[in-house]
């Protein structure tokens, strides 16, 4: 009795305990568009957005990485709207979700660089269910940036001595 849905292409929308939406997801964007007032802001912060249709079905949750905003109404759309940082009970702690956070990409560019189609990211991003296989790939893509990071120190080091010897 869920309903699973996509914000600016992007950000799982779920809805518990109702088959259908009940606030359209172009008024959620909307409202969330009037509170951060910039998309970009909304694609580095947002991680989920819930709503629980019998529990609290007047308030939208939105899942973010740094805003914690008891509550917040839409003039727009008057939607009422709650900020948490990673709730323990909303499909936060998603890995996938939060590397496309940290690197700033896209389904489709993570997809690339992971070696996966876009499909399979944005349902592994929407359901939170990694495959072993998927998350092993995840672990050592990780592992890949940190020793990429480290490389190009020690290059800058080499540079620093070559530099420093002539």
């Amino acid at each position: 009795m869920n309903y699973q849905g996509i914000l600016f292409k992007d950000i799982c929308y779920t809805v518990v305990n109702s088959k259908v939406p009940v606030f359209n997801e172009n008024d959620i964007e909307k409202a969330l568009l009037e509170y951060y007032s910039d998309f970009n802001l909304i694609c580095s912060d947002v991680v989920s957005v819930l709503h629980d249709n019998l529990h609290n079905s007047d308030i939208i949750i939105v899942s973010t990485f740094s805003t914690d905003l008891l509550s917040w109404i839409s003039k727009n759309t008057n939607l009422t709207l709650r900020f948490w940082i990673n709730p323990p009970d909303c499909k936060s702690t998603n890995i996938l979700v939060t590397l496309k956070k940290e690197l700033n990409m896209t389904n489709a560019e993570l997809g690339i660089e992971l070696g996966y189609s876009e499909s399979a990211i944005k349902s592994v991003s929407r359901t939170g269910e990694l495959s072993i296989q998927m998350n092993k790939v995840i672990e050592l893509y990780r592992k890949v940036l940190s020793m990429e990071k480290e490389l190009s120190k020690f290059e800058a080091l080499k540079t620093t001595f070559k530099e420093l010897i002539l």
